[in-house]
C-alpha cells in the first residue's frame, strides 16, 4: 500500500515539475455582469492552466484524504498499539492547521504558487519514503515526528490548490473553481 502511495506521488511530483513551468503574468479581466454556471464551467474547461492546477490539486487532496483515513489502519498492520495511532492521526490532523495558515499568509504576500506546490509535492515524497522507514523500524517517537511534519506539509495542499485554482480561472468565481477541485478530488 505503501509503495502504491510512493507512485502516485512520485508521478504527480514529476508532472507538477514538468507541467508547472514559470508562467506568463495573469491577465485581469473586469468583468461588470455575473457569469453564468454555464459560462463558467466553459471557462474552465477552456483554461488549460486550470485543468493542469486542478488535476494535481485533486490528486495531492486525494492523497490527503486517504492517507487521513488508512494511516490507523497502516499501523496496526505494522504492530503499533491502539494509543499510539491514535495520537498519531491527532498529531497528524492538528500539526496541518498551523502549517496551512502559514502556506496561506506566504501564497497572499508572494503569490508564488508554483513554488509552493512544488515544495509541498516534494516534501511529500520525502515524508512517504521517511513514514514508511519509520514505522518499518518501529520507532515511535520518530513516527510522531514525521507525521507532525507531514501535517504540516500535507495540509498546507489546500491552501496552494485553491489560491492557485483561483488566480488562474479568474474570471469565474472562487466557489466554481474551488469546488471543481474538490469534486475531482472526491472522484
Amino acid at each position: 500500500m505503501l509503495f502504491v502511495f510512493a507512485v502516485v506521488m512520485s508521478v504527480v511530483t514529476i508532472l507538477t515539475v514538468i507541467l508547472f513551468r514559470k508562467t506568463k503574468k495573469f491577465e485581469t479581466i473586469n468583468y461588470e455582469d455575473k457569469l453564468s454556471l454555464k459560462e463558467e464551467m466553459k471557462l474552465l474547461v477552456e483554461n488549460k492552466n486550470y485543468i493542469y492546477v486542478a488535476v494535481a490539486s485533486s490528486c495531492n487532496i486525494n492523497f490527503f484524504l486517504t492517507f487521513s483515513t488508512i494511516v490507523g489502519q497502516i499501523l496496526f498492520y505494522f504492530d503499533f498499539n491502539v494509543e499510539t495511532t491514535a495520537y498519531t492521526g491527532l498529531v497528524y490532523e492538528v500539526s496541518g492547521i498551523p502549517g496551512a495558515v502559514a502556506v496561506a499568509i506566504f501564497l497572499i504576500k508572494t503569490k508564488k504558487y508554483i513554488f509552493a506546490s512544488h515544495l509541498i509535492n516534494i516534501g511529500t515524497l520525502i515524508c512517504i519514503f521517511l513514514f514508511t522507514l519509520v514505522i518499518y523500524f518501529h520507532n515511535t517517537p520518530a513516527l510522531y515526528c514525521v507525521m507532525m511534519l507531514m501535517g504540516v506539509i500535507n495540509l498546507s495542499i489546500f491552501s496552494v490548490s485553491y489560491e492557485f485554482a483561483v488566480e488562474v480561472a479568474h474570471p469565474v468565481s472562487e466557489a466554481m473553481s474551488s469546488g471543481l477541485i474538490n469534486l475531482l478530488a472526491m472522484a
